[in-house]
């Protein structure tokens, strides 16, 4: 086994108001303070609506891509995530 401290670089609070589209909010974000990779280690969110690539139904071939897509009301959710 090997280990090593790691020194991580520079963290941020982003709160998106209400009324305000996410990935529009989350691309100004990026642009104004230079962003171009990370992690979100864990988010708290409450979406109004939402469109989650997935689907209900049975998928006929699980190794090919989704193509479908869910749309959902009143959505909470906890997660985390990448940037890049």
């Amino acid at each position: 086994m090997r280990s090593h401290e790691l020194t991580l670089g520079r963290s941020f609070a982003v709160t998106v108001d209400h009324g305000d589209d996410f990935f529009p909010a989350l691309a100004d974000f990026c642009e104004k303070h230079n962003v171009r990779q990370g992690y979100i280690p864990g988010f708290i969110a409450g979406f109004r609506r939402v469109q989650i690539v997935g689907t209900c139904n049975t998928i006929d071939d699980p190794d090919a891509p989704v193509w479908d897509a869910v749309h959902l009301a009143g959505v909470e959710a906890f997660g985390g995530g990448t940037l890049a």
